[in-house]
């Protein structure tokens, strides 16, 4: 199982994002300060997506094929 990567900033305004593996085993960037070293799995009720918080989110997200 992956771990979560270490707490890096956004590249459009700096927040603090680290990235937590899904249960599809995909990383997801949510919130820095709602993780913990602990945390090897997304947890929806404490993890809060960092794209639900970053005003530059529309502007980065991929477009799916």
């Amino acid at each position: 199982m992956k771990e979560h990567k270490p707490i890096q900033q956004c590249r459009s305004y700096g927040a603090a994002v680290a990235c937590v593996p899904t249960n599809n085993h995909k990383l997801m960037p949510v919130d820095a300060i709602t993780v913990n070293h602990h945390d090897y799995e997304l947890a929806y009720s404490r993890h809060k997506s960092h794209f639900s918080l970053c005003p530059h989110a529309d502007d980065r997200q991929r477009v799916r094929a």
